[in-house]
């Protein structure tokens, strides 16, 4: 088994001044821009002025899609790409980092992750960043993506403005802000959880950062995050039948990467439900 490096980071601490040598990323790809985790990244990027090209990972892009572009606006640090597949220009572009944030509901495609496969050559650093749970390993994104610069990132669950609706903790929220009847059959199951802007923010570090593992696991160093959740929205949490990643993933981790939530649960839960509330109209 690969030796894993437990690493401590607080990610409040200026990630241009990082402590592991200069490494500013000035030019970045982000595919899968307007999901949930991708556009929580363009938008932290934007904010440090990075230079970011965003595409949408399937053909189909998402509901919420035109919103989020909206919320991001005209802005000279930001091009997206409507269409799956590149521009030229864009390929011949050389990219400092392309992060690919791919999430539960998109279906892993070889056929489309491999028509990424000429931004790969030209990026310096890959990220491919995948919830924890999918049965995605290394070992088979370089078989797809033949460079050396590959990198995994597995997050928790992540919680936040424009998590997807489908998630429980939106679903509370939702029925909350609507005056809907709460549904008292509400469970979550037990897991490390992530507020949004903070694994975005964790992804900007380990992008700049010079020297990371090849397979990175992102966990909270607060371990009860989920329960306070549950006891501000009033849902029940269950307990996994298996809390261990699968063999295969558990051998390939190198660096696991602790993260210091920036604003406390409260007031996560606040901005996710005014960026709802927001969304379906309506006042808190």
């Amino acid at each position: 088994m690969v030796g894993t490096i437990i690493m401590s980071i607080c990610i409040r601490y200026n990630i241009y001044n990082n402590g592991w040598g200069e490494c500013e990323m000035r030019n970045v790809m982000v595919v899968g821009a307007t999901n949930f985790i991708g556009f929580a990244l363009c938008k932290q990027l934007i904010k440090k002025e990075v230079q970011v090209v965003g595409i949408a990972f399937t053909k189909s892009p998402n509901d919420q899609a035109e919103e989020k572009l909206m919320e991001i606006g005209r802005n000279a640090f930001f091009h997206f790409q409507e269409k799956q597949e590149p521009d030229d220009e864009f390929l011949e572009t050389e990219f400092d980092v392309a992060y690919f944030c791919l999430e539960k509901e998109d279906v892993f495609v070889r056929e489309e992750i491999s028509s990424f496969q000429g931004i790969a050559n030209k990026a310096k650093k890959v990220f491919f960043v995948l919830p924890v749970k999918s049965d995605v390993s290394r070992t088979k994104l370089q078989e797809i993506i033949k460079t050396e610069n590959v990198h995994l990132v597995m997050y928790p669950s992540v919680f936040g403005p424009w998590q997807p609706d489908s998630e429980p903790i939106q679903q509370r929220i939702i029925e909350e802000i609507s005056e809907e009847p709460l549904n008292d059959k509400l469970e979550v199951l037990q897991d490390n959880i992530l507020y949004v802007d903070d694994l975005a923010e964790a992804l900007l570090t380990l992008g700049e950062r010079p020297n990371i593992g090849h397979s990175i696991s992102l966990v909270n160093k607060e371990k009860k995050a989920l329960e306070a959740i549950a006891k501000e929205l009033n849902f029940t949490i269950i307990e996994k039948s298996n809390l261990d990643l699968k063999e295969d993933k558990q051998e390939e981790i190198e660096e696991v990467f602790y993260i210091n939530s920036t604003i406390s649960i409260l007031e996560a839960l606040s901005n996710q439900r005014k960026n709802t509330a927001k969304r379906l109209k309506l006042n808190l």
